[in-house]
Formats: C-alpha cells, structure tokens, sequence
C-alpha cells in the first residue's frame, strides 16, 4: 500500500523507505528498551 506523493516517483520511493525504515527503528529501540526493563 504505497501513495506517491509530488510527481516524481523515485523520490515519492525514496521517502517512503525513509519512513519505514524509521518506524522499524523505533520499533527496534522500543523493543530493546522493554527487554532491558
């Protein structure tokens, strides 16, 4: 489920990989910090 936003595609491509790449991150720090409690 991807939405393209501006009318070049890659750089819609490259933002929506930097988004995701951030939640995953977050997730991951989020994770590590509820096994470190």
């Amino acid at each position: 489920m991807r939405i393209a936003i501006g009318s070049d595609p890659n750089a819609a491509e490259e933002k929506y990989r930097l988004v995701e790449f951030i939640k995953r991150n977050e997730l991951g720090k989020l994770l590590i910090l509820e096994v470190m409690m």
